[in-house]
């Protein structure tokens, strides 16, 4: 009897283990390839979690580990993430954020609940269960409807045009319709 009992554990278990592999993660439809950072995407408690270096590189945010205080901490424009491994709340411009989940160490890697922590870099997340996906979706870029013939030239730090000054950039020179007209600026 504690023969098959153990069989009908180990293979719970390899289920378990085979289930968590098969979870897909993608940002702006692209596959983000979580298990070449050192673990999949496995759920815990209910909640997928992913190996955090994977979605913040993706979303072109940095990533620094403190070994000492089992901090990750990474920032992407203006924002910084704190997090430690084993709390269940992280920071984001030092304001404090409930985790579902705590970050832990799975293979050696930071685990952290995906929707957490791609939200908290304003990334839409959605779940489908049928194909067992994570799908982030970055927040859109706003655009600008500008009149036809508009000449964009650079001048500082600030896009100059006919319809006066918008903006920051250091792009450098760009041009909407009609390059003709743009002189010598």
């Amino acid at each position: 009897m504690k023969k098959f009992l153990g069989i009908i554990l180990a293979v719970l278990m390899l289920a378990t283990v085979a289930m968590a592999a098969d979870i897909t993660v993608t940002l702006d439809g692209e596959v983000v390839d979580v298990e070449s950072y050192g673990s999949p995407a496995t759920i815990v408690e209910g909640r997928t979690l992913v190996p955090l270096r994977a979605i913040f590189e993706a979303l072109g945010a940095s990533v620094e580990w403190d070994n000492v205080t089992r901090t990750v901490t990474s920032e992407k424009g203006a924002d910084v993430i704190s997090l430690t491994v084993g709390a269940d709340t992280f920071y984001k411009n030092d304001e404090p954020i409930e985790l579902d989940v705590p970050a832990q160490i799975i293979n050696d890697r930071t685990m952290v609940p995906a929707r957490a922590i791609a939200e908290a870099y304003g990334v839409e997340v959605a779940w489908d269960a049928a194909t067992r996906t994570v799908i982030l979706t970055s927040p859109a870029v706003p655009t600008v409807e500008l009149p036809e013939g508009t000449i964009l030239y650079m001048t500082g730090e600030t896009y100059t045009g006919d319809e006066g000054a918008w903006g920051e950039s250091n792009i450098g020179i760009s041009v909407v319709e009609n390059p003709d007209k743009a002189g010598d600026k």
